[in-house]
């Protein structure tokens, strides 16, 4: 695949992948909007991961409240899903009827009945960005998965693509560490979200950058493709905590 191929394109060939990378830790591949936070101070994220190591595929959707309260909705079941990591802060986990479409090769829809969700965006490119995504898919997987550069590379590319700062490795709310591996990054440039009937507004940085314990939110809407690991789940050094099945 070529650096400079539209996102709908990256997410079809993801869809048609069959290998995750190697390794002991719960693995899991796909693309996300790692966040997208609103003037209003509500945050959405997306995860479609088509590949894990714990369980089915699937797609999850964060939202985040502005009294700072966290849901999360999985195409599977919380356990097995994004749920599995962050539970322990959620007031709400459960299964949803989730659904991305790809109207355009640059725009993103997701949808879902319960809860009533209507979220749409604009995905862009800047020189920087395809800059970043080049450099990352010449890198050495076994470079990358290291979690001293990682530790390097997401405040570097936080300043660069000026989201605030980043965090491509850390610990989750849940006790275990991750490791975010991006082999394409694109901006949003336009974003829309209907939720329970209630337009969020306009796409905007919140006054104080949003946290899911290390993992911090983009103070502007990203779009990336590629892996993320965690610890394995031992449920005597992390929360098993998902709210509900």
């Amino acid at each position: 695949m070529g650096d400079r191929e539209a996102p709908r394109d990256v997410a079809e060939a993801v869809e048609r992948a069959t290998g995750l990378p190697a390794g002991e830790r719960e693995r899991f591949s796909g693309y996300g909007v790692i966040g997208l936070p609103f003037a209003s101070g509500h945050v959405l994220g997306m995860r479609r991961f088509p590949l894990s190591s714990v369980g089915p595929g699937y797609t999850s959707v964060w939202h985040r409240a502005p009294d700072g309260s966290w849901e999360f909705w999985s195409t599977a079941t919380p356990g097995l899903s994004c749920a599995r990591y962050a539970g322990a802060v959620s007031a709400e986990s459960r299964r949803s009827d989730l659904r991305i479409d790809w109207p355009q090769p640059d725009r993103l829809r997701i949808t879902s009945e319960d809860p009533d969700l209507d979220w749409e965006m604009v995905v862009g490119a800047t020189r920087l960005s395809s800059a970043l995504t080049a450099v990352a898919r010449r890198l050495p997987r076994r470079f990358l998965d290291r979690g001293a550069v990682l530790s390097l590379l997401g405040p570097a590319a936080g300043t660069l693509l000026h989201t605030g700062p980043l965090a491509l490795t850390g610990r989750m709310p849940n006790g275990q560490t991750f490791r975010l591996v991006p082999e394409y990054v694109w901006p949003l440039t336009d974003g829309r979200a209907r939720l329970r009937g209630a337009d969020l507004g306009p796409p905007g940085p919140l006054p104080r950058q949003a946290a899911l314990g290390g993992f911090r939110i983009p103070q502007r809407g990203l779009l990336a493709a590629g892996s993320v690991s965690f610890d394995a789940l031992d449920p005597a050094r992390h929360s098993t905590r998902t709210v509900r099945a």
